[in-house]
């Protein structure tokens, strides 16, 4: 059982190998763009968190070094990882570093003989500046007592050695530099804005473009929670690049290419799988959630169904799956009312009309057939513990009762009663609890949020 995915990779031979959204064609359109620009120029790369961002990244990386962009034209690639590579603490160092082995060693000496003269009060004043005196870092620095006027001028200084031998070094014959960053929003917040000073102060110069892979909502939340809700976080965040991206969202078949892939090993079952991952899916369709979280829930089932002692014999191994999906998307999605549910305190139709607020409260367009197998699996666990823990065993319901009902609780805000109704009773509601709380069990001891 593997709980961790392989780390995404990307080949220069092959960049798309691992393409399992179907981002090619917006990999090549992106580098098609960075290719075609002169100067100097930085670029934001807009992604919420698990939406491939990462991934996208990479691709970009691999398809610049491979024979097919270079053909058109030919660049050096620098990848730099903000979180994994921050290794000294200073940004510009790191940074540096990173850019070291696409330079000779002449240059590579003059670039650290540079940085040593730029040093940290340099950086200090330009996020000072950057962010026009809101954000100072002069605490983290511990130099309040500098004078400003020589601050100025070991910055204009230092400023002005660096940047000449990064251009010197950006200049030469193998082709300008295309400096990639990543996981900057995963950063300490004091990092992540000296980084971005660093790139938009001392980085421009002829010949380097710089993209920045961000979280650009977690970026302004992160940095806000340590200056204040009044700083000019997204002004700044702005002003540091040149032209703003966004990742594209993904395709349905994208979505089920990727579930396929997750699924594979752990439901060999076709059948079986084609119901998991209808329900894993809804994941993707939440507010705030990626595909790092359809990930993770992927994993999470795993190990609970790994976990499982299958003691019980009134429900299938395919119906375990569906009822480990089931409880591990509504964690996902809303714990509360999860919570309830385990203990027994809500009925079916209330489990039903919580799930669909917590899917419908920003993607009105989740359809309703995607939910029934859903739906239906919820009402059958919620009325199996509800029944359990009120003490009295479940009867049989009429399909107008069931729809009433339904409807009653929903609000009559879509859904499909009907479909649902069938599905339960086909799938069979009335049944002990004990696979259930035996599942849930599991799930709350593995599944940590």
């Amino acid at each position: 059982m593997r709980l961790h995915p392989p780390e995404f990779t990307a080949s220069p031979e092959e960049p798309f190998a691992s393409d399992l959204l179907g981002r090619r064609q917006y990999v090549e359109g992106f580098c098609r763009m960075l290719l075609g620009m002169e100067g100097h120029a930085v670029i934001s790369l807009d992604g919420a968190w698990g939406s491939g961002k990462s991934a996208f990244a990479r691709m970009c990386a691999a398809y610049l070094r491979s024979e097919e962009s270079r053909a058109t034209k030919q660049v050096r690639v620098v990848e730099f990882n903000a979180w994994h590579q921050g290794h000294t603490g200073s940004p510009l160092v790191d940074l540096v570093s990173a850019i070291s082995p696409e330079v000779d060693d002449k240059t590579k000496k003059a670039l650290s003989e540079a940085v040593l003269k730029v040093g940290t009060r340099v950086v200090t004043q330009l996020v000072r500046a950057g962010t026009s005196g809101l954000v100072d870092l002069s605490e983290l620095a511990d130099d309040e007592s500098q004078d400003m006027m020589t601050a100025w001028n070991e910055a204009e200084q230092g400023t002005r050695q660096f940047q000449t031998q990064l251009e010197e070094a950006a200049s030469d014959e193998d082709g300008p530099l295309v400096v990639i960053i990543d996981e900057l929003d995963r950063c300490q917040p004091s990092y992540a804005l000296e980084l971005l000073a660093t790139v938009r102060h001392l980085f421009d110069v002829e010949d380097v473009i710089v993209v920045l892979a961000i979280n650009r909502a977690e970026l302004i939340h992160s940095v806000q929670s340590i200056y204040g809700p009044d700083s000019s976080a997204d002004r700044y965040l702005r002003r540091f690049a040149d032209l703003h991206a966004e990742l594209p969202p993904p395709r349905e078949p994208d979505l089920t290419r990727f579930l396929n892939n997750l699924l594979e090993e752990i439901l060999p079952d076709p059948h079986t799988s084609l119901r998991v991952k209808k329900v894993l899916g809804l994941i993707g369709e939440a507010h705030g959630c990626g595909f790092r979280d359809i990930q993770q829930a992927s994993s999470q089932l795993n190990a609970v169904l790994a976990s499982f002692s299958g003691t019980h014999d009134q429900w299938t191994p395919g119906e375990t799956s569906l009822i480990c999906a089931v409880l591990i998307v509504l964690r996902t999605l809303d714990q509360d009312t999860y919570k309830n549910i385990s203990a027994g305190q809500i009925d079916g139709f209330k489990a039903i009309a919580a799930a669909r607020r917590a899917l419908s409260a920003s993607h009105s367009s989740v359809a309703d057939q995607d939910l029934c197998w859903f739906e239906a699996f919820l009402f059958t666990i919620t009325s199996a513990v509800h029944n359990a823990a009120e003490g009295y065993v479940n009867s049989e319901i009429s399909e107008s009762e069931f729809s009433r009902s339904y409807q009653e609780a929903t609000g009559g805000s879509g859904g499909n009663p009907t479909e649902v109704y069938g599905t339960a009773v086909r799938g069979g509601w009335y049944r002990d609890a004990d696979t259930i709380k035996e599942v849930a069990d599991l799930i709350d001891m593995i599944v940590v949020h």
